[in-house]
């Protein structure tokens, strides 16, 4: 390879890094935002010496009906609901408790990791994120005008 082509791969080459290392997660997909979320929490709960979380496919569905009702305005951001949302988790997965946090970001360019901060710095949903849990899963979704919907339930295997 002569040197001209060399230089041009090289320039293709820190150009494409640059724009990887650039991206914001408005530009991520909702199932790579949930991963985020998910990461994030076992991040914190490792720091904190607990156990990581399992995600979970049944509970992560049932987190992202939740988030696209919300975005959608099926249902107002709140928690209403749950109880519905955990009757339906428990036909595939017997628990002996659960819990939920949601959140709502708009007009960050890191949504998912402003619903994680929120979450830590807000007492009652810290103590879902350190509680005494072993699956879990997430859900995201976007509205039209790009605000971000998360809901991330917590479960207590038996």
């Amino acid at each position: 390879m002569n040197i001209k082509k060399k230089q041009t791969w090289v320039i293709f080459f820190i150009f494409t890094l640059l724009l990887t290392a650039c991206k914001n997660s408005t530009d991520l997909s909702e199932n790579e935002l949930e991963q985020k979320v998910f990461r994030s929490i076992n991040d914190h709960r490792i720091s904190k010496g607990l156990d990581k979380l399992e995600w979970n496919d049944t509970i992560a569905e049932q987190c992202r009906i939740h988030s696209s009702n919300m975005a959608t305005e099926i249902v107002p951001f709140s928690h209403d609901g749950f109880q519905n949302r955990l009757a339906i988790i428990k036909e595939t997965i017997p628990h002996s408790r659960g819990a939920e946090n949601v959140a709502y970001t708009s007009g960050y360019s890191e949504p998912a990791e402003i619903a994680c901060k929120t979450w830590l710095h807000n007492e009652e949903h810290k103590i879902n994120i350190e509680g005494n849990y072993n699956l879990t899963g997430v859900g995201v979704a976007k509205n039209d005008i790009g605000d971000f919907y998360f809901t991330q339930i917590f479960i207590l295997s038996k």
